[in-house]
């Protein structure tokens, strides 16, 4: 007997020393509460992100009316986390605000899983909890993760069975991957959102296999480094590195790695927490995308300007020659003067583009209808004879919104499916009106778009003309937008393309209003 709780008590140590480095080196906040609500448990991660010690939460109680100062909005949170707990969802993301210690207000998603005794009475709870200010910020939403960890030990004591249903809970609601690994390198347990990251159903592809043939070959020497660095230090974080999936498809990632001891101090296994930063990635690029399209932007606005003022004196000169010459100019001359009228409007035309699309987009409301609107448009494009036309739009509802814009974006719109009809065919447009919201479509019976093109369809100075500067449809979309409407196309090749506009009826706020 005292052999088998000497056992038990060794157990309960390695198990204890384990829980506490995934607590210690996970980059989530982690929070144990009795069932009193006091501070059983506050991670670094939590102090990080709270700016609260543990110093001064453990015990404490009143930690959620610093969190949470507001009373009402703190018996929200407290109302929604009791809900939680008292169901089981341990898998339900809830997004709250809270102030920090210096009086920063950060916006964290956290979910809660209760803590139970063998009589299935709520012993207390465990939240997890992450700093998503930043992703908020840039509309970006962190997935959720839950994982099952096997049993590690055969007999238990209490205690013993408590500490794993913490160690549970935990793992649970981890939102990245965590592999337990041996001193060989061979992974031992992982999580579900581990089994998620190598795109396995099952913890059996998964299990057995050597770590490091899961990293890149370029990246295996600092991972392996990482790994002995960890041996020395204890723990190793944020080591940025290529991983491989099981069907060979390469993901960036950031591990951290923290080395569990037995009570003589001899390793015993490691526990890596694996971070996918794909998404993380994309948003970064986006954003330099973004930026480097803003340069564009002012570059081409200023280009605008400056090439309107020679555009300008070139007309001029082309009228002043005219008026000269009059009818005794030659034929030749009169052609070269066309020639150059031509030139001058189709070169306004690209740096009214390039101003229209860099500059801030203004809306005048007036009272009209969709059939007016497509009629004023029809006018405004050269319709050749084996194009048929059919306006089916109706004169009701009246709508507020900008006519001269709006228009612009119809006339685009006709053009280009009359140029996808080189050949003649239809282009049928019709209005429809539901919820509020004004739906006008324009289906013709051309060429239809191909995949490559439809991918890029709206992006800036993409075109598959001979002229332009690919950006009609990009303004058309700001158009709309700027409305808070919403414009999408469908297309099959050889049959046709749709595009479709909503626009809210009433008016957004804050246009300015023509009476």
């Amino acid at each position: 007997m005292v052999t088998d709780r000497k056992r038990a008590e060794s157990e309960i140590r390695k198990l204890s020393q384990f829980l506490e480095g995934i607590i210690d080196n996970a980059n989530v906040w982690i929070n144990v509460l009795d069932q009193n609500a006091n501070v059983l448990i506050w991670n670094k991660a939590a102090e990080e992100i709270s700016g609260y010690s543990r110093e001064e939460v453990v015990g404490n109680d009143r930690i959620w009316e610093w969190l949470y100062p507001d009373e009402e909005y703190r018996r929200e949170v407290i109302e929604t986390a009791d809900r939680i707990i008292e169901k089981g969802l341990s898998e339900e993301n809830v997004t709250t605000r809270i102030r920090r210690k210096d009086g920063q207000t950060r916006i964290i998603s956290w979910n809660s899983n209760g803590l139970r005794d063998e009589n299935n009475h709520t012993t207390g709870s465990v939240a997890l909890a992450r700093d998503v200010t930043e992703q908020v910020r840039m509309q970006e939403e962190l997935e959720r993760y839950s994982k099952h960890l096997e049993e590690l030990v055969g007999e238990r004591t209490r205690s013993l069975r408590e500490s794993e249903e913490r160690l549970y809970a935990i793992i649970q609601g981890s939102p990245e991957g965590i592999v337990v690994i041996d001193p060989n390198g061979n992974i031992a347990e992982c999580n579900h959102a581990a089994l998620q990251l190598y795109g396995s159903p099952t913890k059996d592809q998964l299990i057995g296999r050597n770590l490091f043939g899961l990293v890149v070959k370029k990246d295996r020497e600092i991972v392996t480094s990482a790994f002995t660095e960890a041996k020395g230090l204890g723990t190793i974080r944020n080591l940025r590195c290529t991983l491989v999936r099981s069907d060979g498809q390469e993901y960036p990632a950031e591990v951290s790695v923290s080395l569990v001891r037995d009570p003589a101090g001899s390793p015993v296994v490691y526990v890596a927490i694996v971070k996918d930063l794909t998404e993380e990635n994309e948003v970064q690029e986006r954003l330099r995308k973004a930026e480097r399209l803003a340069v564009i932007g002012e570059t081409a606005a200023m280009m605008g300007h400056d090439l309107r003022n020679p555009l300008q004196g070139i007309s001029g000169a082309v009228y002043v020659l005219r008026k000269k010459f009059g009818s005794t100019a030659d034929a030749e001359t009169i052609e070269m003067l066309g020639l150059i009228s031509s030139c001058i409007d189709y070169a306004d035309k690209i740096v009214k583009e390039l101003l229209d699309y860099s500059r801030e987009i203004r809306l005048e409301l007036t009272e009209t209808n969709a059939k007016a609107l497509i009629n004023a448009a029809i006018q405004r494009v050269k319709i050749p004879g084996n194009v048929k036309i059919r306006n089916l739009a109706a004169d009701t509802p009246s709508i507020l919104l900008d006519v001269a814009k709006t228009q612009r974006v119809f006339v685009n719109l006709i053009g280009n499916a009359v140029d996808a009809m080189p050949t003649g065919g239809e282009l049928s447009m019709i209005s429809t009106e539901a919820r509020g919201v004004l739906e006008v479509k324009f289906a013709d019976t051309g060429e239809g778009i191909p995949d490559d093109v439809m991918r890029n369809l709206w992006k800036p100075l993409k075109t598959t003309k001979s002229k332009g500067m690919g950006l009609g449809l990009a303004i058309c979309k700001r158009i709309v937008e700027t409305h808070g409407g919403s414009i999408e196309v469908e297309s099959t090749p050889g049959k046709g393309t749709t595009f479709t506009i909503r626009l809210p009826i009433k008016p957004m706020a804050g246009a300015l209003i023509k009476t």
